[in-house]
């Protein structure tokens, strides 16, 4: 068994035919065959089979493949390491955050520290939780930035900053001028939530659940964005971070309103995966968020040009 073997399987498996695979890898159909036959006579068993016209991997197909993608990912870890080296410090490194970290947190740290490493690149991929855990087990990101706590064992987790969940309204709504409201004034207002499933929205109305009050729900919209638009046209209130609205609340176009009795606190988290190499350009941003994240501040997105 072998690298090439395995990166032959991996081609074979997640592309479903042979010479879609030998396409992929720049090889001949008849090779990719004798690849994969020369890996089931070392392994002793068989790897795949056919199936609706379709090649498909058996169980133990399966149970290699799992390990086979992750020993690619550390064969392309080590790559980039050397490369780094190679380029004299040079670096790269590739990081995930949800939506709002995504959008309004972590930027102003990827600037600050960019302006300090003008040399480093940084990819940033913005997705769901779930999405950016997913990918930070299957090393296709080097850090990732979620709100809300990750239990998961395989993963470092670490604090970065508060965020705190506020209650929005239009300049226009009947409890806009209100410093507080109580959930049961909140009951029959429609409320504007993000997508069923999302972290934020699960908090929201698990803590709305432990007070006994059901949430109203008027409209589900998918970003963070568009629920403020929705809002701000008077479609409903809803509950978002702090860090999304600094813009909006500095201008009026809406008001934040505390909710009695109520703690929508949590903090943003800096997720990496334990026991992988890390290279220094990434090891040196991870270090960076430690000790200045901590000290960001609403003003800093504000610096920020606002988007078209």
């Amino acid at each position: 068994m072998n690298l090439h073997q395995l990166r032959v399987l991996a081609a074979l498996i997640s592309r479903g035919s042979y010479t879609a695979a030998a396409e992929h890898l720049h090889l001949t159909q008849p090779a990719v065959s004798q690849q994969i036959k020369a890996l089931e006579a070392s392994c002793g068993v068989r790897l795949v089979e056919r199936a609706n016209n379709r090649i498909v991997p058996t169980y133990a197909g399966e149970v290699l493949h799992k390990y086979a993608v992750s020993m690619l990912h550390l064969e392309e870890e080590a790559m980039h390491a050397l490369a780094e080296l190679r380029a004299g410090g040079r670096g790269r490194f590739v990081v995930g955050a949800n939506t709002t970290g995504g959008m309004y947190v972590i930027p102003p740290l990827l600037a600050a520290y960019r302006e300090a490493n003008p040399d480093t690149e940084v990819v940033l991929r913005i997705a769901g939780t779930e999405d950016i855990c997913a990918q930070i087990a299957a090393r296709s990101l080097d850090v990732g930035f979620v709100g809300g706590h990750v239990s998961d064992r395989r993963f470092n987790v670490e604090p970065i900053v508060p965020d705190k969940l506020v209650l929005i309204v239009s300049p226009g709504h009947r409890l806009a001028q209100a410093s507080y409201v109580t959930l049961e004034e909140l009951s029959s207002e429609p409320f504007i939530l993000a997508r069923y499933g999302s972290t934020t929205r699960r908090l929201i109305e698990s803590r709305f659940r432990d007070h006994g009050i059901s949430i109203r729900v008027g409209m589900e919209l998918a970003a963070t964005e568009d629920i403020k638009k929705a809002v701000e046209a008077g479609l409903g209130v809803a509950v978002v971070s702090q860090w999304s609205v600094v813009r909006e609340l500095s201008t009026g176009y809406l008001k934040q309103i505390e909710i009695a009795g109520l703690d929508l606190t949590r903090h943003f988290e800096m997720i990496s995966r334990k026991n992988r190499y890390y290279s220094p350009a990434t090891e040196s941003f991870m270090q960076y968020v430690r000790e200045y994240g901590p000290s960001l501040t609403f003003a800093s997105v504000l610096q920020r040009p606002a988007r078209v």
